[in-house]
């Protein structure tokens, strides 16, 4: 079995590869399917080639994986951030893909400072970077409610960030994100400009 590895944190660029493969995989005639182990094992010569998608690599361990390897059909792992090395070489996949954020706009996610922002939208488009504001908000805010799932390491960093804003306030930012969202895309506002009045506003 062919197994590809689409990973990173830039999910938007990841995903969008994924369905590139699944539209590709159905003009071929192959069946698209969950991953699921037992479907996997029991098919025979006869079945139609088969695309199966797993977004949770920990069903791999080694007991399955010594058992798929030698059937047919292709299998993609799709993991919303980046997979360590060690987990990569226990996987053994035919192909890996990684899918990283820039370094600015990381920068700018964790200091929402105009100047970060000023620098990010250079070179990335400013839709894109609207949608990862309005997710980082939405992380900081379920953070705020207690209801975290994150690992340890980043839900350090979040807590820390989320500290600096109320729930109240959080609140008002993802609704101003999502006005701004639906005025850009009916062409009445201009968002980069928007943005930077709404940085200034309430995040210097």
């Amino acid at each position: 079995m062919k197994i590809i590895v689409l990973h990173g944190d830039d999910t938007i660029r990841s995903y969008e590869r994924l369905i590139k493969f699944t539209d590709e995989a159905k003009k071929r005639g192959w069946d698209v399917l969950d991953y699921d182990y037992d479907s996997i094992s029991n098919q025979s010569l006869f079945d139609s080639v088969r695309f199966y998608i797993l977004k949770d690599y920990s069903k791999l361990n080694k007991k399955t994986l010594e058992k798929i390897q030698n059937l047919s059909g292709n299998l993609i792992v799709y993991h919303k951030n980046l997979l360590t090395a060690t987990i990569l070489k226990s996987i053994n996949p035919s192909k890996v893909e990684k899918y990283e954020l820039p370094k600015l706009l990381w920068n700018f996610l964790d200091t929402f400072s105009l100047k970060s922002f000023q620098e990010v939208i250079k070179t990335e488009p400013v839709e894109m970077v609207l949608w990862w504001m309005t997710q980082r908000f939405k992380e900081l805010y379920w953070v705020k409610e207690g209801k975290p799932d994150y690992p340890s390491w980043r839900l350090g960093k979040l807590k820390s960030q989320a500290s600096k804003f109320s729930i109240k306030k959080l609140e008002t930012i993802i609704s101003e994100l999502s006005e701004l969202d639906f005025k850009s895309k009916t062409g009445n506002s201009n968002l980069k400009e928007s943005l930077d009045l709404l940085i200034i506003k309430s995040l210097a």
